[in-house]
């Protein structure tokens, strides 16, 4: 497993390492039930350099990204940022992104191990535009979790809007480190995130907790406020046998006003005239936390499968989230699932109509 460049940080306060897409990623601290709680009540800060990350330069770096992306682009304001999809040819997801806009370049922030892949796309479709892509490995995204997040930080610092939904973002210096700050919401939690230069990382993170004594939380935990809140998670609870209208994230992720991008006219086609037959959900579940890519059935019948799955803390409800076949995504219905145990559809994130009704 590849190291995260904190990681002698992480052993050294008691993280236990584990897997996350080739990578050794803190999971916990000792105590997921405390980090969930932390997260919930206060504020815990997270290594997130597990996340995949490039940089876009050159003048037509809009352009460009605009071209690929279910999101608006072009539009973007400098200090501001889109959330969005990388589409291919049939109009299918190869990636979900979010994508800060700086003075002269843009940040792609990626699910994690999809990074070389969606560089490859990108550089595929550069002929004669003036882009550069590059791994961003040279900035290291560290994440201010939870209620608390920005009262830590203002005595430091001026933060960035609080228009979560705009991913307002700054170039601020916090303890003599040139830092961009970002102000968004992270697995349904208020968050800043710190993009921190890699080189100066640890001594920066070093300072930042001996100032604040501010505690660490795991993926185990924002994971598990990712799935209580209901945030479908591309790799986990979608993939790339999904259009965009079946992720749950359409609403946010998708322009119909844009203008044309790759796989553009099968995803307005479905928005316009098609619908799609298949919905992302929320589900709750009896029998325990099932496992990725249960299948869930209705009358016997398969009618979908498991993505995430969490029990939460404190109160032990599993809950989770999976893609369903409109046969049984409405809210309501009991679903069975493989190995044993039961589930029932909480709430449908996917617009289920017939074809040509919109």
């Amino acid at each position: 497993m590849e190291p995260l460049p904190l990681a002698a940080l992480h052993r050294q306060l008691g993280g236990a390492l584990g897997p996350v897409s080739g990578m050794a990623v803190p999971l916990d601290y000792g105590s997921f039930e405390d980090e969930y709680r932390e997260l919930s009540e206060r504020v815990a800060w997270v290594d997130r350099g597990w996340r995949g990350r490039l940089e876009l330069s050159g003048v037509d770096r809009h352009r460009l990204l605009a071209g690929l992306t279910s999101c608006d682009v072009k539009g973007l304001e400098t200090h501001h940022g889109v959330y969005g999809f990388f589409t291919g040819p049939q109009g299918k997801i190869l990636a979900d992104v979010w994508v800060l806009a700086l003075e002269d370049r843009l940040w792609l922030e990626l699910p994690p191990g999809s990074a070389t892949t969606i560089a490859a796309q990108i550089n595929k479709y550069i002929i004669v535009d003036q882009v550069e892509v590059r791994p961003l490995t040279d900035w290291l995204p560290i994440s201010l979790v939870g209620p608390g997040a920005r009262e830590v930080l203002a005595p430091l610092t001026t933060l960035p809007s609080e228009n979560e939904s705009a991913l307002s973002h700054l170039p601020v210096e916090i303890l003599g480190t040139p830092v961009h700050c970002v102000g968004h919401r992270l697995a349904g939690l208020p968050a800043v995130t710190l993009w921190i230069p890699a080189a100066s990382a640890l001594a920066f993170m070093e300072e930042l907790l001996a100032q604040t004594g501010l505690p660490a939380a795991g993926w185990r935990a924002l994971e598990a406020h990712r799935i209580a809140a209901g945030i479908p998670a591309f790799g986990r609870d979608f993939t790339s046998e999904h259009f965009p209208q079946e992720s749950g994230r359409e609403a946010e992720g998708v322009s119909y006003t844009k203008g044309c991008y790759l796989g553009q006219e099968i995803v307005a086609r479905i928005h316009y005239r098609g619908g799609v037959n298949r919905a992302m959900c929320r589900v709750r579940f009896e029998g325990g936390v099932p496992d990725s890519g249960a299948v869930l059935s209705l009358n016997g019948k398969k009618v979908g499968s498991v993505g995430s799955a969490v029990a939460l803390p404190g109160t032990g409800e599993v809950l989770g989230l999976g893609v369903i076949h409109r046969q049984g995504a409405s809210p309501g219905t009991q679903l069975e699932v493989m190995g044993g145990g039961s589930a029932e559809v909480v709430a449908v994130l996917t617009e289920l109509r017939e074809q040509g009704s919109k």
